[in-house]
């Protein structure tokens, strides 16, 4: 069995001027701990990889003890195959990513979780100006941006969810998609 290509996402680093982290040094620590072929896009904690390894966990756990050892920050990762990455593009909702004013975002989710309590934790939508929809370990978010305000979604930070979740946006995810096929 050959190499396969993951992403790992870290959850909030470089944000804000907290959780520091220069993409060279890490990209240098994780070829260290055996990863090949390590890249990083923009500076938010997308890292695409090959590894041997078929087990995610082990290669989150890696990564984040990596992060631990070297800068001594705690950052929860989400590791995703590049199959596992082009199904959850491959079955976006039905009409995402179309409407003009609207922002779309994928909620990466770190294992493990029960995906109906994250549900009903967030609460009742408006679905005139927000979606969120279920997939394998992500929920889709839109929001109709004039409204943010007015939607459940806009109130994310304070729930459970948040915590587990690394968030990006649409554009960044097909960018690292087509990164991860090249």
């Amino acid at each position: 069995m050959g190499k396969m290509r993951y992403v790992a996402l870290l959850r909030g680093i470089n944000v804000g001027g907290k959780n520091i982290i220069k993409m060279v040094e890490l990209r240098v620590a994780l070829e260290r701990q055996g990863l090949d072929n390590v890249a990083t896009y923009i500076q938010s904690g997308n890292i695409i990889f090959s590894s041997n390894e078929r087990d995610k966990l082990l290669l989150e756990k890696k990564v984040e003890e990596t992060i631990l050892k070297e800068f001594g920050l705690t950052v929860p990762t989400v590791v995703l195959s590049q199959d596992e990455l082009k199904t959850i593009v491959d079955e976006l909702p039905k009409g995402w990513a179309t409407k003009d004013g609207w922002r779309y975002y994928y909620y990466f989710l770190k294992s493990p979780y029960n995906i109906d309590e994250i549900l009903v934790s967030i609460g009742d939508l408006k679905p005139d100006i927000e979606t969120l929809d279920a997939g394998k370990g992500v929920l889709y978010q839109s929001t109709d941006m004039s409204n943010y305000g007015r939607t459940t979604t806009s109130k994310i930070m304070s729930k459970p969810v948040y915590k587990i979740a690394t968030i990006r946006n649409h554009n960044t995810v097909m960018k690292l998609l087509g990164l991860m096929n090249s």
